[in-house]
């Protein structure tokens, strides 16, 4: 318990910055606040994967440069989804270019299957469950199954078309860092959506107490005024009573 409340003082006071408040406060939807906080997420991913292939790996190739692509693609992404008000046309657009078009560039420019580039296309998958329903979620996830599909299967009718890893060792270090990547990425977006999910049953478990608390307030006062009300009436029904019992004369 405290350790939840210690997280909700840690996210009030980050929210008192107007940006992020404007970005993810409690007036922006849950998905929208989902979305924007996968595109952050996101972005610092590709790019640590883009910084590890240049100074760790020494990859200067496409390697390097379809990841600072995809940064870029996702700060304009984040960006859009605050001009726009239709944030479902965001997050369409976006899973549609990234998953047919980036991660497969990727895959083909960064090693194929021998490297670590299907943990990506692995993330963009899991991203169109997150972020997206009815024909949209149909049509994206028909589209980058077929995608991942066509890229495995090109790689293996044109080899050629693929720019492999230097040596063993690469591939080997490329598929560890972009599993662990992807592996924190995608427990940070589950987290916050409990996170989330967890404000919200509180949210709601409070505005439900405090109509419960009024409507009782609302009883107890009604049964005072009818308690007030009784008293006198019942008095005035006494008199009357009396005085329709005596013997009143003409006079």
């Amino acid at each position: 318990m405290e350790k939840k409340k210690l997280w909700l003082r840690i996210w009030e006071r980050i929210l008192k910055n107007r940006w992020v408040n404007d970005a993810f406060g409690p007036k922006v939807d849950i998905q929208m606040r989902m979305c924007r906080m996968i595109f952050v997420i996101g972005a610092v991913g590709l790019l640590l994967d883009a910084l590890y292939n240049i100074f760790a790996m020494h990859q200067y190739s496409m390697n390097a440069v379809f990841p600072l692509i995809g940064v870029a693609f996702l700060i304009a992404a984040f960006w859009a989804s605050r001009k726009i008000q239709d944030g479902k046309t965001v997050f369409f657009a976006m899973l549609i270019l990234s998953n047919s078009v980036l991660f497969p560039g990727a895959f083909l420019c960064g090693g194929g299957a021998e490297s670590g580039n299907p943990m990506w296309m692995f993330l963009g998958l899991v991203l169109v469950f997150l972020l997206l329903d009815g024909w949209r979620f149909a049509l994206v996830a028909l589209s980058s199954t077929a995608s991942i599909l066509a890229s495995y299967v090109l790689s293996e009718v044109r080899p050629d078309l693929l720019t492999p890893l230097q040596n063993r060792h690469l591939v080997r270090m490329d598929s560890v860092f972009c599993l662990l990547v992807v592996a924190v990425i995608v427990g940070l977006l589950f987290r916050f959506q409990n996170a989330l999910y967890r404000r919200q049953c509180e949210l709601s478990e409070q505005r439900s107490q405090e109509l419960e608390d009024s409507i009782n307030s609302k009883n107890l006062f009604f049964a005072n005024m009818s308690h007030e009300i009784r008293t006198p009436i019942n008095t005035i029904i006494g008199l009357n009573e009396m005085i329709l019992r005596e013997d009143v004369s003409d006079e």
